[in-house]
C-alpha cells in the first residue's frame, strides 16, 4: 500500500515500522516498493524482504512476539499430507479436528506429548500442530522428542502466549512458527496450506455420474469457464452458471460459451425444464436457481433483492440447488468476495462434490478461499485438475480434440 502514500508520508510509516520491530526483524513488502525500504533503517535480506538495521539511538521496541521467518518449508519437509493436533484440553483438540477434516485433510488428535510420540513412531505425518503448555511435557520438549525419532516435517507451537524467549527456543528447535491462540479456521487454512499444500486430491470420491453441474465465478471467471467447458459432449448434464458480468456483456459471453462448449444455450425462462445438453446463463439482473418438479429440474428465474450486493447471485443458485435430491457437481471459482461460499457449504453438507480453485490459479482468492475457509470445499483444485473431473464425469474423451 506504500505506493499510495507521498514520499512524506511513506517516510513516516517505515520509521513507525521500524521502531516496531525487535532488532534483526524482518520487514516484507510488495516487489513495486521496495525502494521505500531503501534506507539505511533497512538492509536487503532476499527480493522483497528487508532486515531491521539495530537503531543506535533509541531503545529497542519490545514486541509481545517475534515470529521467525517463515519460509517454504515444504521444500525440506516430506510431502506427507497428514496431520496431528497435540493439546491436552479436549474442546479445542475437537475443534481445531473437526475445521481440518471439513478442508478434506487426513487429521490425527491427541491430549498429550506422550501419546503424540507414540503416533509419530507409527505414522507419517507432514505436520504437527502442537500446544505449549501440556502436563508432563510442554510443546518445546515434544519438538525436540519428535526431532530425535526422525520427524522431517513442521512443527508449529500453538500457544496461549509467547514471548521473546520462548520463539527463540522454538527457532533453536527448528521450530517451524510460533501461533497465537485462538487459532481460527482461516489461520488453520493457511497454516496447513503452506506447509503440507492442499488437500489430496483423493480426499473425494468422484462419482461416476452426475444429474447437474453448477459453477459461480467472477472476477477472472470468464476465461476459467472457457477453459472448463472447452468441447463437452452432446449429453452432458445440464450445466447452470451464474457468472459476476456486467449486464451489457452477459449475453454475448453466454453465446461464446456455448459454442466453445458445443452446447446450446438454454433459455433464462421461470420453471423451463434442464435439458442435458445445454448450459443455462443469467444474462440480466435476475436470479436463477434450479427446483425439483415431478417433470424434473427446472429454472428459477427470479427478481428477489441482490444478495451480497449481487444479482443474479452464485448463493441464490447454490442454496436452491441444495434443496434437491439430484446428484451435483459444483464449483467455485475466481472471483473477489464470498458470494458462493454459503451455498457451497451447504452443497456439501447435501452430499454434493463441491469444488474450490486454488489460489494459485485464481485471479482473485477470494470466493474459493472464503468457501475453503468454512468448510464448503471436498477438494481444492487447479483449472486442469477442474478439467479432468469435467471430462470424467460428462465422458468429454469421446468428444474428438
Amino acid at each position: 500500500m506504500l505506493i499510495y502514500f507521498d514520499s512524506q508520508q511513506v517516510s513516516s510509516i517505515v520509521n513507525f515500522l521500524h521502531s516496531h520491530l525487535v532488532n534483526s526483524g524482518y520487514f516484507c513488502t510488495g516487489v513495486s516498493e521496495t525502494s521505500a525500504l531503501s534506507t539505511p533503517k533497512f538492509k536487503s535480506f532476499s527480493g522483497a524482504i528487508f532486515e531491521k538495521i539495530p537503531s543506535t539511538n533509541a531503545p529497542e521496541h519490545k514486541s509481545k512476539l517475534s515470529l521467525p521467518l517463515v519460509t517454504d518449508f515444504r521444500k525440506s519437509f516430506k510431502q506427507s499430507t497428514k496431520i496431528l493436533i497435540v493439546d491436552d484440553e479436549q474442546d479445542i483438540l475437537n475443534v481445531m479436528q473437526e475445521t481440518l477434516g471439513s478442508f478434506g485433510y487426513d487429521v490425527d488428535a491427541v491430549n498429550s506429548a506422550d501419546l503424540a510420540l507414540d503416533r509419530v513412531r507409527s505414522q507419517d505425518y507432514g505436520l504437527i500442530l502442537s500446544d505449549y503448555k501440556m502436563p508432563m511435557k510442554n510443546g518445546l520438549q515434544l519438538c525436540k522428542s519428535v526431532k530425535d525419532l526422525g520427524f522431517a516435517g513442521a512443527f508449529v507451537i500453538i500457544t496461549g502466549f509467547a514471548d521473546q524467549k520462548l520463539t527463540e527456543q522454538a527457532l533453536q528447535l527448528k521450530c517451524a512458527e510460533v501461533v497465537l491462540k485462538p487459532c481460527v479456521s482461516t489461520d488453520l487454512n493457511r497454516l496447513v496450506k503452506h506447509y503440507i499444500g492442499s488437500p489430496t486430491k483423493e480426499g473425494a470420491t468422484l462419482p461416476k455420474a452426475v444429474d447437474l453441474m453448477l459453477f459461480g465465478s467472477s472476477t477472472g471467471g470468464t476465461e476459467v469457464l472457457a477453459k472448463l467447458l472447452k468441447k463437452l459432449p452432446s449429453d452432458s448434464p445440464p450445466i447452470v452458471i451464474v457468472q459476476h458480468i456486467s449486464s451489457g456483456f452477459a449475453q454475448d459471453f453466454a453465446n461464446r460459451l456455448a459454442s466453445i462448449s458445443n452446447l446450446t444455450l438454454g433459455r433464462p425462462k421461470n420453471m423451463e425444464v434442464l435439458l442435458k445438453g445445454h448450459i443455462y446463463l443469467a444474462t440480466g439482473d435476475y436470479h436463477i436457481g434450479v427446483k425439483q418438479t415431478p417433470n424434473g429440474l427446472c429454472l428459477l428465474v427470479s427478481d428477489a433483492d441482490a444478495i451480497g450486493g449481487h444479482r443474479p447471485a452464485i448463493d441464490y443458485l447454490f442454496c436452491s440447488a441444495a434443496s434437491t435430491k439430484v446428484r451435483i457437481m459444483a464449483g467455485i471459482l475466481t472471483g473477489m468476495g464470498k458470494d458462493g461460499a454459503y451455498g457451497l457449504s451447504l452443497l456439501r453438507q447435501q452430499g454434493a462434490l463441491t469444488i474450490a480453485q486454488d489460489e494459485k490459479s485464481c485471479v482473485v482468492f477470494g470466493m474459493p478461499k472464503e468457501a475453503i475457509a468454512i468448510g464448503g470445499a471436498s477438494m481444492v483444485c487447479n483449472i486442469e485438475e477442474i478439467r479432468a473431473i469435467v471430462e470424467k464425469i460428462t465422458g468429454t474423451n469421446k468428444v474428438a480434440a
